[in-house]
C-alpha cells in the first residue's frame, strides 16, 4: 500500500528528538502499511489491532508509542494511505477532546471530508500533468492540499482518478528524497516545512472568505456563479476555478465584483505573495540596501 505524507510523522519526530521508542513505533508503523494488502477493514484490524476507525470506514488513529496518528486508509484498488494528523495523546486530547463529532468536525474544517453543496465545484488541475517534479516544501503543501481536494471529488467525478494519482506519486518521490530519514531531520527542513505550512493556510483562510463572501451576495442578489460569469464574461467552468483560488481574477474581475456586488476590495484582493513573487522581492530589497525597505510579516508569510 501506497502512503503520502510522511513529513507529519517526520516533524513529530523531530520535535521529539532522542525518543529511540517513539522512533521504532513510526517506522513499524510505515512497514505494515506500505507491506501490507489490505483490501477490507478486517485485514487491517487482524493485522494492526490498535487501529481505531473514527469516521466513514477509512480515517483510522494509530498508536506511536505514547503518540498518536491519523491515517486515512483507502482499500479499494491496489490501496492508497495519506498521513492526516501526528501528535502526543495530550495533544490528541487537547485538538480532538476524544470525541468522534470532534474529529468529523476537525476533518470537515481541513477539508479532508466533504462540506454539504461545497465541493462541486471542479478545481482546475490540467497543469498537474505538466509537472515532473516537486522542488520545495511549498510545492509539497501545496500538492498534498490539491490531492486532498481531489479525494473528495472523485466520486462525483471519476476522470480525476488519473490526476490524483499522478499528484501522490509526486508527493511520494519528493518525500523518498527528502523525509525519507526520520532520523536525520535537519532544522532547517523543519522551518522550510513549517513556513510553507503557514503559507498555504494563509492563503487558504483568504480563499475561502473571498468565497463565502461572494456566495453570499450572490444568494442576496438570488444570482448564481454563472451569472457571475455572465457579467465579468467567463464561462461557467473557469468561474469554478476563480471562486476557488486556483486560478486568479484580474483587477478588473474584482472591480466589477466590488461594483456589483458591494463586497470589500479588502475582502476580494490579496495582500500576501506567491511563493517566488516573496522571494524576488526579499532578493530586491536586500540589492536595494534600504534599511527602512520592508515588508510587513504578513505580506511575507
Amino acid at each position: 500500500m501506497n502512503i503520502i505524507n510522511k513529513h507529519i510523522l517526520g516533524k513529530l519526530i523531530h520535535k521529539n528528538r532522542g525518543n529511540a521508542k517513539l522512533l521504532k513505533a513510526v517506522i513499524q508503523l510505515v512497514g505494515d502499511i506500505e507491506n501490507s494488502s489490505w483490501k477490507t477493514p478486517h485485514e487491517l484490524t487482524e493485522n494492526r489491532p490498535d487501529a481505531d476507525c473514527v469516521y466513514g470506514g477509512e480515517f483510522y488513529f494509530f498508536n506511536i508509542n505514547i503518540h498518536r496518528t491519523l491515517v486515512l486508509i483507502e482499500f479499494e484498488e491496489n490501496g492508497e494511505a495519506t498521513i492526516v494528523w501526528a501528535g502526543s495523546h495530550d495533544d490528541y486530547e487537547l485538538v480532538f477532546k476524544n470525541s468522534r463529532s470532534v474529529i468529523k468536525k476537525w476533518l470537515r474544517n481541513n477539508n479532508w471530508i466533504k462540506k454539504i453543496g461545497v465541493m462541486k465545484d471542479l478545481m482546475n488541475i490540467k497543469e498537474v500533468e505538466n509537472i515532473n517534479r516537486l522542488e520545495n516544501e511549498f510545492d509539497l503543501q501545496k500538492a498534498s492540499l490539491l490531492e486532498r481536494n481531489l479525494h473528495l471529488m472523485i466520486d462525483e467525478s471519476p476522470d480525476l482518478k488519473p490526476i490524483r494519482k499522478k499528484l501522490r506519486e509526486l508527493i511520494r518521490e519528493y518525500e523518498a528524497i527528502e523525509w525519507a530519514d526520520f532520523e536525520n531531520i535537519s532544522d532547517s527542513k523543519i522551518e522550510e516545512s513549517d513556513t510553507a505550512e503557514i503559507i498555504i493556510n494563509y492563503e487558504q483562510k483568504f480563499i475561502n472568505k473571498r468565497k463565502e463572501s461572494i456566495r453570499k451576495k450572490l444568494k442576496g442578489f438570488d444570482m448564481t456563479q454563472q451569472d457571475l460569469g455572465v457579467l465579468l464574461g467567463h464561462p461557467k467552468s473557469y468561474m469554478s476555478e476563480l471562486i476557488n483560488g486556483v486560478s486568479q481574477f484580474t483587477m478588473k474581475d474584482l472591480v466589477i465584483i466590488h461594483r456589483i456586488l458591494g463586497i470589500s476590495l479588502k475582502i476580494l484582493i490579496p495582500t500576501y505573495l506567491q511563493s517566488d513573487t516573496r522571494e524576488r522581492v526579499r532578493e530586491s530589497i536586500r540589492k536595494l540596501n534600504k534599511p527602512k525597505l520592508g515588508l510587513r510579516k504578513a505580506e511575507l508569510v
